[in-house]
């Protein structure tokens, strides 16, 4: 590496922490193309899923510190356990995460890491292209985000972001003023987004964000070809996100005025909302009988919560749990929602995990003592394995019928 791309590298280096954090609950693959899961982040380890240990076993955060240290030294590091510890493979799969990264060689397979420098491919924000994008809804009439005047509804609008949709914003925060186009975001992801279809998917959710916020979309996109769609963010637009996501990240953000929550919102159990594009993988609480379940359920348990004289609660801001209430003064039950059909329900148990055991996380980190559920809307398959999976993780599971589990 030139004196150049090694500024540009330990420049655009992340923490360990802050990039570990941003991966909880996502489904990271290792070079061998093994799945690993990042269950919580919880100093000095964070905690990892894969196949033979689903419950989690803890990795230093050292470990990942070092190998991002090398990589941004060297430019490249093999993926071998001489090299950078007995995790490597999920060390490995973080550092593939890193936006231009690539895998090369096999024995052993060796990262190479080549962030790109600001250049004459960045927009300024004063750049006449960006009066060029193609707009439509929520693009051309809504106020631009303000640095840093808008930095709390920059807060809440990241810390609402579905998985996929983070993925992306994560991409454009990175890349300031920088247009990315769908092969470019989709390599960048690890291939997470599988193309054109997948990325307008993916962002779709955003419309209810913005408009909370009463501000346009943080980001910009120009129509072209098939493939040839780009999206940017404007650099001043992308420090204000940098920004808020570091406050969330690092935990820095105290719950909002102290509380936990607010008064419980009850749920629209006949909301209709169309399914994404076949080619779209999304969340299947975000559309269609999915969505309607976990609204039912959701409504259920605070009916439950409340004919045993507690008062049931909804997020303030964040963390974005589905349903919350108060068993002390700093002593909270928390709870993520899950719909479940005998085709998904592993997905969904694994992903309603690392989200209960996120929000957990934050909330302790804002002094409260947390007793996190994880209630999904039938018995899974070898109930016994994953009542020993939660329970190994702190987590109560529990299901329409087995409410008693809470202890109300």
């Amino acid at each position: 590496m030139t004196s150049a791309e090694h500024q540009a590298a330990h420049q655009a280096a992340p923490n360990a922490g802050e990039l570990l954090r941003r991966l909880v609950g996502r489904e990271i693959r290792t070079v061998a193309g093994a799945v690993n899961t990042i269950i919580e982040v919880r100093p000095p380890d964070v905690i990892v899923a894969t196949g033979k240990s689903p419950a989690g076993q803890p990795v230093p955060i050292a470990s990942v510190e070092q190998a991002l240290h090398r990589l941004a030294a060297d430019g490249t590091i093999p993926i071998e356990p001489s090299e950078i510890g007995y995790r490597s493979a999920f060390i490995g799969a973080v550092l593939k995460t890193l936006p231009g990264s690539r895998v090369e060689g096999r024995k052993p397979p060796v990262i190479h890491w080549s962030p790109a420098p600001r250049d004459a491919a960045s927009l300024d924000d004063d750049d006449p292209r960006w009066a060029q994008h193609t707009g439509g809804s929520g693009h051309d009439h809504d106020p631009e985000w303000v640095l840093p005047d808008d930095l709390s509804k920059a807060e809440a609008f990241y810390g609402h972001l579905t998985e996929r949709a983070r993925i992306i914003i994560d991409l454009l925060i990175d890349h300031p003023g920088r247009q990315l186009d769908v092969a470019e975001i989709s390599a960048l992801s690890g291939n997470a987004l599988g193309g054109a279809h997948a990325i307008a998917g993916s962002l779709q959710p955003l419309e209810r964000l913005r408009v909370a916020a009463g501000r346009r979309y943080p980001f910009y996109w120009w129509g072209g070809q098939k493939g040839q769609t780009r999206y940017a963010m404007k650099p001043s637009v992308a420090e204000l996100f940098r920004r808020a996501r570091a406050a969330l990240v690092e935990g820095r953000q105290p719950v909002a005025g102290g509380k936990p929550g607010v008064s419980y919102r009850p749920q629209d159990e006949s909301v209709v909302v169309a399914p994404p594009a076949p080619s779209v993988s999304a969340d299947p609480d975000s559309f269609g009988h999915g969505l309607r379940a976990h609204h039912r359920l959701q409504n259920q348990l605070a009916q439950f919560v409340t004919a045993h004289g507690l008062r049931p609660l909804s997020p303030r801001e964040s963390p974005n749990y589905d349903l919350a209430w108060m068993t002390g003064d700093k002593a909270m039950t928390v709870v993520e929602v899950k719909s479940a059909t005998e085709g998904n329900e592993v997905r969904q148990l694994r992903m309603g995990l690392g989200q209960i055991l996120d929000y957990a996380s934050s909330l302790r980190i804002s002094g409260f003592t947390v007793q996190s559920v994880l209630y999904i809307e039938r018995e899974p398959a070898g109930a016994r394995r994953w009542l020993d999976i939660t329970a190994g993780a702190g987590v109560l599971l529990v299901w329409p019928g087995t409410e008693d589990r809470l202890g109300l």
